[in-house]
């Protein structure tokens, strides 16, 4: 994809023009930036009366988001929320009374300064009372909007809109889908902060952008997850939004500086480059190293890191719950910055990271160390009778009951062909839903293992090719979810050594087989040949496909 204000501005630095324009520091400076920073002199376009390279980016921009139109703002989003407000007000139909905003209570501050600004009145979606103690969340369920939205009407002020933070602080996420849906029945358009969620259109299942589910405007802070500098921000309009160029940029230059810096904007259109080139796969790398970390807390302190997966939950924000080691969210905070990890956010309760893309493996790795060190200083300190409790799965279950294996027992392959896909899915099924760590994960590997043996030996997978064993797995593999194929990587070592074990020594697994729930005596029997043709091209597919390679 080209960038043109990058191209432009690039083009101007080399020619060492002399700068009779602004800004003062003619290009040089103690920063190394300064020959990039330019102003609107010829050729460079005018941000809120863009038809030139800015125009083109944006339209870049459109494209790469799914969006019917897309706009830059170098202010951030709070610049764009105040614009969309002001075009859902201009959108109002003509005599309505005094216009009134139906919003959730944990909208950031730029609304209320927009309702002090614009002279609008607030009626407040507010959380159960079980949200409390989340400073930063407020679920609101479609019905529960029904109810507001009607009762409004009955008051005679129809809202000139709907507003919803989604991805809050804390990685919560609405139901945008069924509150547009709610929006829509009632002819009122949904107006969306989703400052925190411009990936969300880039995920690896399909996107989950608000704009794609039904919201009518939505602002974007490209900065806080994508590779921009800070205050390059998006405001998105979907196809229902009927208001022309003009008003739209006019909207923007009411709340913004006319100076927009020239550094953000080419960040904003060198970012569209990296969206199209390999953005998807650095962000599915991304979401599985935080997802191992995950589930390794969760092993560790059960209940530490709300989950990444579900409707409700986005999945590049790690969230912690500090009082499950005794802190508060503060305190958490300071104990990372002690180790080298500043977080994003932190309360009374929660601690907020938030990893994207550009973090490296280096970057996991020190944070991983850091929040090992805290969990075994927080058990050490926990009295003896509450360190077992509190750390799940430090010991290994002694019964199938403690192992939760009901679910993983091999199950019926195909009848008419182990090798068909529906054997297939049969025989990796109980490779899902656990991983290292994870309580039972020794007998579950047990499982896994055997199932595997069972379809090796039955499709007879030495005589099979490589090319053949690759489909067949693909054709369990590419039906999973992120997370699943995360979760299957991730046992993949245990369930080959296990596997392995099963060869070579079943006698010394006695107690593992029997835990396990199976009969050491009519476990299926598997050739060395055949296992070992299944492991062999299992091995060069998996690290491959989950970013290891």
């Amino acid at each position: 994809m080209d960038t043109p204000i990058v191209d432009f501005v690039r083009r101007y630095a080399q020619q060492r023009t002399t700068r009779m324009h602004m800004p003062g520091h003619k290009g040089c400076g103690p920063l190394g930036c300064e020959a990039l920073d330019i102003t609107e002199i010829a050729g460079a376009d005018e941000l809120y009366e863009a038809e030139g390279i800015i125009a083109r980016s944006e339209a870049n921009a459109a494209q790469l988001f799914g969006t019917a139109r897309t706009y830059y703002s170098t202010e951030g989003s709070s610049q764009c929320i105040r614009a969309m407000l002001h075009l859902a007000l201009q959108m109002q139909p003509a005599g309505a009374s005094r216009p009134v905003l139906l919003a959730a209570r944990n909208a950031h501050k730029a609304l209320l300064y927009a309702a002090a600004l614009l002279d609008f009145d607030i009626r407040w979606l507010w959380p159960a009372p079980d949200a409390a103690g989340a400073l930063c969340t407020c679920p609101v369920e479609p019905e529960a909007l029904a109810c507001a939205l009607d009762g409004l009407t009955a008051e005679g002020r129809t809202p000139f809109g709907v507003y919803l933070t989604s991805p809050d602080y804390l990685g919560f996420v609405q139901d945008i889908a069924g509150l547009a849906a709610v929006c829509h029945a009632h002819g009122v358009p949904l107006l969306v902060d989703n400052a925190h969620g411009a990936y969300l259109h880039f995920l690896k299942e399909g996107s989950r952008h608000p704009i794609q589910l039904g919201a009518d405007l939505c602002c974007d802070s490209a900065h806080k997850t994508l590779p921009v500098l800070t205050g390059g921000a998006y405001l998105h309009l979907g196809p229902s939004v009927q208001a022309d160029e003009a008003a739209v940029r006019n909207a923007l230059a009411l709340f913004g500086s006319t100076s927009p810096s020239y550094l953000i904007l080419q960040s904003l259109d060198a970012a569209n480059a990296r969206l199209a080139d390999d953005f998807r796969e650095k962000l599915a790398l991304c979401r599985w190293r935080l997802g191992m970390l995950c589930r390794e807390l969760d092993a560790f302190r059960p209940g530490l890191a709300l989950p990444l997966t579900g409707a409700h939950r986005e999945p590049l924000k790690l969230t912690l719950d500090a009082a499950v080691l005794g802190l508060s969210g503060q305190q958490l905070a300071q104990a990372l910055r002690e180790q080298g990890v500043e977080c994003e956010y932190a309360d009374p309760r929660y601690l907020v990271l938030m990893p994207s893309p550009e973090s490296s493996a280096e970057d996991f790795a020190r944070l991983q160390k850091a929040l090992h060190a805290l969990c075994a200083e927080a058990s050490s300190a926990a009295p003896a009778s509450d360190s077992a409790s509190a750390s799940g799965s430090s010991t290994l279950p002694s019964s199938t009951t403690e192992a939760d294996t009901g679910e993983l027992n091999p199950g019926n392959f195909d009848e008419n062909s182990v090798f068909s896909i529906t054997g297939t899915s049969n025989a990796f099924a109980p490779c899902l839903g656990w991983g290292p760590g994870v309580s039972g994960c020794s007998l579950k590997s047990v499982i896994a293992a055997a199932s595997l043996l069972q379809w090796a030996e039955g499709a007879r997978m030495s005589s099979r090719s490589p090319e053949a064993i690759q489909d067949a797995f693909y054709s369990w593999y590419d039906g999973l979810t992120d997370s699943q194929q995360e979760g299957f990587a991730e046992a993949w070592p245990l369930i080959k050594d296990a596997a392995l074990d099963l060869l070579s020594d079943k006698d010394s697994m006695t107690g593992r087989i029997a835990d396990a729930g199976l009969d050491a005596d009519t476990l299926p029997g598997c050739t060395l040949k055949n296992w070992q043709a299944l492991q062999a091209v299992l091995d060069d597919i998996v690290p491959e496909t989950n970013g290891e390679a």
